[in-house]
């Protein structure tokens, strides 16, 4: 890859002073980097002026590579010593630098599992129509297919799963909006973002979770979905961090931002919770109260993932009650009480 400043617009070319071998002896001046097979394409982020680079493999990868605005330290991206992360067979890896040497591609794709071919590079999206893909870099595959989106890290995503081969270029216009062009149906078509609404927002009245209004909804724990949690409110039983799936309808489902919630411990909307010991608990957890307030309930104990695990009455008039939980897994539960009137929770342990 050469590196030229044409700005004298005559029949010549100028050495950029900054280029990493203008002194070099047996480098040519205007090298500005080298180890790269085919790139197809590589772009410029118009805002960083970082470079993005979509090198085509030879038998088994397709590389995507990454290289920040203002370094000019000449990298070597590998080839022919290497494909993808990997050595190159074909080659006498004597005559070859180790791995550290040469820089690692942020993503790779194969030609065997994944039906890549020839990777086709984009652009980083830059307009103003569809905020969700602004600074994500976009590219494809020409027999894949798929759009992807991708980080300066390598974190993908899929923009659009496609079974159509021959998407051969991209193209930016002066507004930041992108375009891609395809051989095999000669057409060209625009970039756009099939889900353009807001991601869901999560509310939280200090009782329940509330999402705002979608088609579906998933609840998550610590990343974990939750059984049977898919409506619009949940009530938060335990300590942690929720996030909601809301579908808008195929193909749109998006995240909500996380939010870490604490659960106190108690809550109460009638009487006095009562008391519960002892903490932690091993064999039979007991709960107290006052015999005016010993109105017949229902106890349930929740466990983190959402599942009650046991139900029973609290009989009316009895002022003390105790569980079993001598056969649960140590851990953290809730133990939630409603009727007549009364409706508290509180965090219990159980410990072996």
């Amino acid at each position: 890859m050469m590196r030229i400043d044409v700005s004298q617009h005559n029949d010549t070319f100028l050495i950029p002073p900054t280029n990493p071998f203008v002194d070099a002896t047996d480098t040519l001046p205007q090298i500005w980097a080298s180890g790269l097979r085919n790139p197809w394409r590589f772009s410029f982020d118009r805002q960083t002026g970082d470079l993005w680079i979509a090198d085509v493999g030879q038998n088994l990868w397709e590389e995507l590579d990454f290289w920040p605005a203002g370094d000019n330290s000449g990298p070597n991206f590998g080839w022919r010593c290497r494909e993808g992360l990997s050595t190159n067979e074909d080659v006498d890896q004597t005559v070859c630098g180790a791995a550290e040497d040469y820089v690692s591609p942020i993503a790779v794709f194969n030609h065997a599992d994944q039906g890549w071919c020839s990777i086709i590079g984009g652009n980083v999206y830059r307009g103003e129509t569809y905020p969700h893909l602004f600074g994500k870099y976009i590219f494809t595959d020409y027999c894949n297919g798929d759009f992807l989106t991708s980080t300066p890290t390598g974190q993908l995503d899929t923009l659009l799963q496609s079974p159509l081969p021959g998407n051969s270029a991209f193209a930016e216009d002066a507004n930041g909006e992108l375009y891609v062009v395809n051989v095999e149906f000669g057409t060209i078509k625009k970039i756009v973002d099939a889900c353009p609404m807001d991601a869901p927002e999560i509310t939280f009245d200090g009782q329940q979770l509330s999402s705002n209004d979608a088609e579906t909804w998933q609840w998550y724990l610590d990343g974990e979905a939750i059984s049977e949690a898919n409506g619009q409110t949940l009530e938060p039983l335990v300590n942690g961090v929720y996030t909601v799936l809301a579908g808008y309808g195929v193909p749109c489902e998006l995240f909500s931002t996380p939010l870490a919630v604490i659960v106190t411990g108690l809550h109460s909307t009638g009487a006095d919770v009562p008391v519960i010991y002892p903490q932690p608990a091993s064999d039979r957890l007991h709960m107290r109260v006052a015999v005016a307030q010993a109105n017949a309930s229902r106890i349930d104990l929740v466990d983190v993932m959402g599942r009650i695990v046991h139900t029973s009455q609290w009989p009316a008039g009895v002022s003390e009650y105790s569980i079993n939980v001598a056969d649960l897994s140590p851990g953290s539960y809730i133990v939630r009480g409603t009727g007549n009137g009364r409706n508290w929770r509180q965090v219990v342990d159980v410990a072996r």
